[in-house]
């Protein structure tokens, strides 16, 4: 079995890559020959949409060229050596399409087909992560978004392996949201911590639609946070 990572170098590509296993991983990068790589490919996740929201808002033009018409030309080399593809995407698709990170997200999802599969994520903690609504708090930054936000955060380990997992073995779905079976909400999360943040912005909640049994409590984000605060 051959699988192709598109966006090996991010965040979500390289754990999917971590936690392949019996697999042969080919990577694609920006300036790969990316036809080649689909051509010999069994198995293709695309991880190479960018997670910027605020990149989004202020550049939202270059956000559909990088989200939108990229996943176009994937979509495309797929459909020109009868490959299917798994694309990972963000709950914003379905909560936040007042914001271009939603739209686009949105509208990169609609290239795709019903033989495809779309993994919409929510709040990741852990790797190499240290940017985020989470993250801001934990560090007292500016947070935008409202205080009320409910997050079912999840660990990136848990996510790529469900990718992973979804992409060899699909089931009878074409549009799966991962995250935890429960909810953090950024309020507490916040005095927990004795954060200093203060907060500006709409409630964006990320709670997946859903969930599977074996998703992870959004409270085991304090036990990861914990060790960051020894």
């Amino acid at each position: 079995m051959k699988l192709l990572v598109i966006g090996a170098n991010g965040y979500v590509g390289k754990a999917v890559c971590a936690v392949a296993k019996n697999t042969e991983v080919i990577t694609a990068v920006r300036g790969d020959d990316l036809e080649q790589k689909i051509s010999v490919a069994d198995k293709i996740v695309h991880c190479a949409n960018s997670g910027k929201r605020f990149f989004a808002l202020q550049n939202p033009t270059v956000d559909y060229q990088e989200s939108v018409i990229k996943t176009l030309d994937i979509k495309k080399l797929c459909q020109k050596h009868n490959k299917k593809l798994t694309m990972i995407s963000s709950i914003s698709a379905r909560t936040q399409l007042y914001h271009p990170y939603g739209i686009n997200r949105r509208a990169a999802e609609s290239v795709l087909d019903k033989d495809d599969l779309i993994i919409r994520l929510g709040a990741i903690f852990g790797g190499d992560k240290n940017v985020g609504p989470l993250y801001d708090v934990f560090y007292s930054k500016h947070v935008y978004f409202n205080q009320h936000t409910k997050l079912a955060c999840a660990h990136i380990d848990y996510l790529a392996r469900k990718i992973f997992d979804l992409t060899i073995n699909p089931i009878d779905k074409n549009l799966i949201e991962l995250g935890a079976k429960s909810y953090v909400v950024l309020e507490n999360f916040a005095k927990h911590y004795g954060s200093t943040s203060t907060f500006e912005g709409p409630v964006d909640n990320t709670v997946p639609q859903d969930p599977f049994a074996d998703s992870p409590l959004a409270e085991e984000v304090y036990s990861y946070f914990d060790q960051l605060n020894v």
